[in-house]
């Protein structure tokens, strides 16, 4: 699967960051082979959102986010949801979200939508037909963290079942973690975590979950994602981060590819002049 973590500034609330892994698999002679650098990019950003999705192909996703761009429509995203697999017509759970969501249209963007309902109908269909693809296991299912900058920042996760949760909801604690390497990062803070303070030696400076700045959750998303990849054999390759401002997104990961690309023309003309 995946790992993905999220977490927010406070008391400020003004930013967030994702971080993914970015592990894949490939078939190579029926076996399954671990592609651990550079992955793919499990991140994806629009206009007023960026968005890390845990256990979903790429095809799927793509076609979800480009729904949520508005690059096609519903019936668009309907269409290559349901010619994914044998999909029996009279799919019981399904056909409610269909009539929703195909005769309602496009009124409302749909991530702002999902955050005032507190539901992702898209997402859940969209989980449904993928299960329904596969046999009827959930294990393919996706999860989702979200984050929005429109009128403020905010950040979500969405489960299997399209239902959206604010990490600051009454109870929550300021950061979501999604995929197989969750439990590791919940153990974390278990372990790590007093009355709001990380205690944590291998942090560079103190950290408080009641109290945390933009930089300190960029350490903590690096910390958390490092251990993710040593607990959990599902995660790995290199993380990748994303970091939501009103107004900015930046996608890091994009970034160090370029940079990693240029680095590389640049030292293979060092070593042609030297050859």
């Amino acid at each position: 699967m995946t790992t993905g973590f999220g977490v927010m500034s406070s008391p400020s609330r003004d930013f967030a960051v994702i971080a993914m892994d970015s592990r894949t698999e490939g078939m190579n002679g029926g076996e399954i082979k671990d592609n651990f650098s550079p992955g793919i990019s499990k991140i994806y950003v629009g206009k007023n959102f960026a968005l890390g999705i845990a256990g979903l192909g790429t095809q799927t996703s793509g076609a979800f986010i480009d729904y949520l761009k508005g690059k096609i429509s519903i019936r668009g995203f309907y269409t290559i949801l349901t010619g994914e697999g044998n999909i029996p017509k009279n799919a019981q759970g399904i056909k409610g979200l269909e009539r929703t969501l195909l005769h309602g249209g496009r009124r409302i963007d749909p991530v702002e939508r999902a955050i005032k309902l507190e539901h992702f109908m898209e997402f859940e269909m969209m989980n449904r037909y993928v299960s329904l693809a596969e046999g009827g296991s959930d294990e393919c299912c996706a999860q989702m963290i979200l984050a929005t900058n429109k009128g403020g920042v905010g950040l979500y996760t969405v489960d299997t079942y399209g239902n959206v949760i604010d990490a600051n909801d009454e109870g929550g604690n300021g950061y979501h973690c999604v995929g197989s390497g969750g439990s590791a990062i919940e153990r974390y803070f278990e372990t790590h975590e007093d009355e709001g303070k990380i205690i944590d030696s291998r942090l560079p400076r103190k950290l408080s979950m009641t109290s945390l700045d933009s930089g300190g959750c960029l350490l903590l998303a690096d910390r958390v994602m490092e251990l993710a990849k040593k607990k959990d054999q599902n995660t790995g390759g290199e993380t990748e981060f994303v970091t939501i401002r009103r107004g900015k997104i930046v996608h890091w990961g994009e970034r160090l590819k370029r940079d990693m690309a240029s680095l590389r023309e640049k030292r293979f003309r060092e070593m042609l002049k030297t050859a």
